[in-house]
């Protein structure tokens, strides 16, 4: 088991599908409508299913902005949890090009392996010595993680606009 105060869901599998189903349609629908004043109201939404809906926005959008990362912080598991794999969705699909990748060697990116910072949830029947749940406070887990991606994602805007120089 996680220490106290862990990230840990507690919802059983019909809840989190209709709670993830109804987030993701409420992310289609902003994203078909391109409301950001919708987005807005959604990251600051006193309802998850509102603020996860944000996070499947930004990862359906491939835009690492600030709201995602405040998101990250949130008091919700699932609400972390959504943030996370938005950075992750983005991290793997938008900056990394595959191809380059295998085909080098002694990278820490193999084809295979998916870039993901955390912070990671613990969810019941987890082995909590693989979630990386063991001894660490939620709150300096989410702040290391909140900054791994912002570095992250700095990091990979920098080297896309430099490409986007070079090749002009």
């Amino acid at each position: 088991m996680p220490q106290s105060g862990a990230l840990v869901i507690n919802e059983n599998s019909s809840e989190l599908a209709f709670i993830i189903n109804k987030a993701e349609s409420m992310a289609r629908v902003m994203l078909k409508h391109k409301n950001e004043e919708l987005v807005e109201l959604s990251v600051k939404s006193g309802d998850r299913i509102h603020r996860i809906a944000a996070a499947i926005y930004f990862g359906y959008r491939m835009d690492p902005n600030d709201c995602l990362f405040v998101l990250m912080g949130d008091s919700d598991p699932l609400v972390v949890d959504a943030a996370r794999l938005a950075c992750v969705h983005i991290a793997n699909n938008k900056y990394i090009d595959k191809s380059v990748v295998a085909n080098r060697k002694g990278l820490p990116y193999q084809q295979g392996h998916i870039i993901d910072f955390g912070p990671w949830v613990y969810r019941p029947g987890d082995n909590a010595k693989n979630s990386g749940m063991v001894g660490e406070d939620p709150a300096t887990m989410k702040s290391g993680a909140i900054d791994l991606w912002q570095s992250f994602f700095s990091r990979q805007e920098k080297n896309l606009k430099a490409k986007e120089v070079v090749s002009k």
